[in-house]
């Protein structure tokens, strides 16, 4: 029971690590439409405008062509945006669900490190073990949703 208890734990801080790196990705097409309207030489447009749409479509077509990105890219860095700038700008956009996932990140680790220093009070041995398999758990899933996100 406490072998399953700890994988329910473990499995919790995964899918919540995987799900960091889902949102800043779903947020990189807006993110591209943000910058392309920042960068517009008329200015901001309104959403709902004819410039508004023109600039989905083109972030669209930063996705589908290397040319375009190329184009992009060169057009955010003559404005002052840096090599970054998508990636900066979708992180902002995610922000609001990023805080509400660090929240459930820190209450499910403070979950599992009660559970583990509960294991440890009742076996030290096995607690050390599991805490060992935990971490080793964890650090591969990480580096495994940053390799995804790249």
């Amino acid at each position: 029971m406490m072998n399953y208890q700890a994988t329910v734990l473990m499995w919790n801080l995964q899918r919540i690590d995987r799900m960091i790196v889902a949102v800043i990705g779903h947020t990189h097409l807006a993110a591209v439409a943000a910058l392309i309207r920042r960068t517009n030489k008329s200015g901001e447009s309104e959403p709902g405008s004819m410039s508004y749409r023109e600039a989905h479509a083109l972030a669209l077509d930063y996705f589908k062509s290397e040319d375009v990105k190329k184009g992009l890219l060169e057009r955010f860095a003559k404005a002052g945006y840096g090599p970054d700038a998508v990636a900066v700008e979708a992180f902002n956009q995610a922000f609001p669900q990023l805080t509400i996932l660090y929240r459930q990140q820190n209450a499910a680790q403070r979950q599992l490190l009660v559970f583990l220093k509960e294991i440890d009070r009742r076996n030290s041995r096995r607690a050390k073990e599991l805490r060992k398999v935990a971490d080793n758990v964890l650090s591969r899933a990480r580096e495994s949703a940053k390799s995804a996100a790249s």
